[in-house]
């Protein structure tokens, strides 16, 4: 039976540093983590922007490298203990989506679960 304490999942964040209107660094996500951790969060699905807001031109070598790095501090610092993290994206919608997001994958968890951004101005 899980804690009580423990009910919260999230299911969009940005959480990952340097990206797009997240944290600025590694130190930011680390305080993040922890506070959502303290608040009861055992679940954060990484939904970083695609196509929209990114901070190196939707780049996903950049992308991929601050994955790795994430996963390899939460791991060292123990957050990964206390937090369930997987990976998602949050994919603007523009005329070639589909291809891009059966191409990349960009799937919650590699699911077949897409979660998708229109523009504020209306669909």
């Amino acid at each position: 039976m899980p804690d009580p304490k423990r009910q919260m999942i999230d299911l969009h964040t940005h959480i990952l540093w340097d990206w797009d209107d997240g944290p600025d660094d590694l130190y930011q996500t680390r305080a993040m983590c922890r506070m959502a951790a303290k608040d009861g969060t055992h679940t954060i699905c990484l939904t970083p922007h695609i196509f929209r807001m990114t901070r190196h031109k939707d780049d996903l070598s950049v992308l991929r490298r601050r994955m790795v790095e994430f996963d390899a501090e939460m791991k060292a610092t123990g957050i990964g203990d206390e937090i369930e993290f997987h990976w998602g994206a949050e994919v603007f919608v523009h005329a070639e989506v589909v291809r891009a997001v059966e191409k990349y994958r960009f799937t919650i968890d590699q699911t077949s679960y897409v979660f998708l951004e229109f523009a504020s101005e209306g669909v």
